[in-house]
């Protein structure tokens, strides 16, 4: 498509401060869509994708998933994000400031959820007269979840184009909510807040007779299997030791993992069977030994290169600086693994692994009673999942074709175990009730995505010819309905998701404290200078 670039950012960040013609700590009360934690690839990349006319550094995101579209409108860019992850909001900054320099700044424009409809004004934020304690200020707010990374990058270059004209001029800022509707869905969320430990406790005694079924029903495979998928996969070291098991169970259970995938001659998994097949396995005690060897090496010679988990980075830097690493041959096959890895078509990979572990559990699930106990299983998990308002669009959709009920769960348990639950008959109609409340919480969510797509559009027309990069961050619970909306509509768009290097376990008590508009005893210093300084 030709002409103009939409960026759609999607955010989860909540309790983000409202600016919008407001003093700094006036929060903008934000419906924050839960959807607090996706998958991120393993894989890092030293180049920069490019997408028709967008570049996407892939140090700060990886594009995946784009549509092209045949009307002359922008492009649009959607980035997954999560609310109030301080790393995540780091590099949505980050993405900004990569797109304002691409084409200018004043020829980009941002939008937001969770802010009404109509342009933010961060002046609030960015009246220092050093830009540099701006730049403390809202990084400390943003680490307490209290601004975005929209909010932070705004601020900034506001503050610095106040003190020097010659600086970037701050992009176009707006929040293209409907407030009722917004406000609505806050209050859905707010009110599930007083009674949610309840039912949490109520669903994790339940969760724990379903590990006690497992116990007595499940065969030693299945519950081996279960185990390695809670361990996780979250570096290679553990794909790879799982993908080498999970295959191993394919063999024993004669699950042809090379026709695995059918929209594959062969599936990527084989691929990383045969990788892993010739190479051996890999000793990660020692090549953690071997690295951190060669670090102390080169910090010897005064190169500081730090813990890295790019190995092939860490061998280059050692040859370029003379130390040797002959030696080093676990480490090195590690680093060829490594290299070969990232060539895959690791998207695809993911998929194959899914559809593997299903077909796996299909076959260890040997009996009716232990199939039931699954079922149990994941109706438990959803019920956990909407009482905390995580649940994903697809979740959600699996929840609503379950036909179990908690009855249903609580016969189950009382007829296969010694022991039943503990029977709370009222707090049991409370949970009932809770559920049809968190039902109605996703309906009024479904509905704001046409009224963000549709605003944005509206904004974006309003300045036409002077945008040339538009970015829209959303939640992540959005993205489908938005990507849907935007389809229908025969826009083009790419989806961004942020790289971020570390886990943020303070996410949740951040976001509650946004959404019940609690404020920090830092940000209480702040609004008091504030205060003093405008009077």
């Amino acid at each position: 498509m030709q002409g103009d670039t939409i960026i759609i950012i999607k955010l989860s960040t909540g309790n983000d401060l409202l600016t919008k013609r407001s003093r700094i700590m006036k929060k903008r009360k934000r419906y924050l869509c839960i959807a607090l934690f996706f998958v991120f690839t393993c894989t890092t990349f030293a180049f920069a994708q490019q997408i028709s006319n967008t570049t996407v550094p892939q140090d700060l995101g990886k594009i995946v998933s784009q549509y092209q579209g045949t009307i002359s409108s922008p492009q649009i860019v959607y980035i997954q994000d999560a609310h109030a992850h301080y790393d995540v909001q780091k590099s949505i900054a980050a993405l900004i400031t990569h797109f304002c320099k691409t084409v200018g700044s004043a020829n980009v424009l941002v939008a937001i959820e969770g802010a009404s409809t109509g342009a933010i004004d961060t002046s609030s934020l960015s009246w220092f007269d050093d830009p540099h304690d701006t730049e403390k200020v809202c990084d400390q707010l943003m680490k307490e979840g209290k601004v975005n990374g929209a909010d932070y990058r705004h601020a900034v270059m506001s503050s610095h184009y106040a003190k020097d004209p010659q600086m970037q001029k701050p992009f176009l800022f707006y929040g293209i909510e409907n407030k009722d509707l917004y406000l609505e869905n806050r209050t859905q969320y707010v009110e599930t807040l007083s009674y949610r430990d309840e039912q949490r406790d109520l669903l994790n005694e339940l969760e724990e007779k379903v590990e006690l079924l497992k116990e007595k029903f499940y065969s030693l495979d299945l519950r081996e299997f279960e185990k390695m998928k809670r361990e996780g996969t979250d570096n290679k070291e553990a794909i790879q030791y799982y993908m080498s098991e999970l295959i191993g169970f394919a063999f024993k259970y004669a699950i042809n993992i090379q026709k695995i995938n059918p929209e594959k001659p062969v599936a990527v998994i084989y691929a990383l069977y045969e990788l892993t097949y010739s190479m051996g396995k890999i000793n990660f005690d020692l090549v953690h030994k071997q690295a951190q060897r060669i670090v102390k090496a080169l910090a010897g010679k005064g190169v500081a290169i730090g813990a890295t988990k790019d190995l092939v980075l860490l061998l280059k830097t050692a040859h370029d600086n003379d130390v040797a690493t002959n030696d080093f041959l676990e480490l090195k096959k590690c680093a060829n693994f490594s290299r070969i890895f990232d060539k895959l078509d690791y998207e695809t990979l993911i998929k194959e692994k899914e559809i593997l572990e299903r077909t796996l559990r299909e076959a260890m699930l040997d009996s009716d009673t232990a199939r039931k106990v699954y079922e149990i299983d994941v109706y438990i998990k959803l019920l956990q999942e909407l009482n905390g308002l995580t649940l994903t669009r697809e979740r959600e959709k699996l929840l609503k074709d379950t036909i179990l009920t908690l009855t249903d769960v609580y016969e189950f348990i009382s007829n296969h175990l010694n022991e039943s639950p503990i029977y709370n008959a009222p707090l049991k109609q409370a949970l009932l009730e809770s559920l049809v409340e968190r039902k109605s919480f996703y309906t009024t969510a479904r509905k704001r995505d046409a009224v963000l797509v549709e605003n944005f559009l509206t904004v974006l027309e309003k300045h036409k010819g002077e945008v040339k990069i538009g970015i829209l961050i959303s939640g992540g619970y959005h993205s489908e309905g938005i990507e849907s909306q935007l389809k229908e509509k025969d826009i083009s768009f790419i989806a961004i998701m942020p790289q971020f290097e570390n886990d943020d376990a303070h996410v949740s008590e951040k976001y509650i404290a946004g959404i019940k508009n609690e404020t920090s005893a830092f940000a209480k210093k702040i609004i008091n200078v504030f205060s003093e300084v405008t009077q």
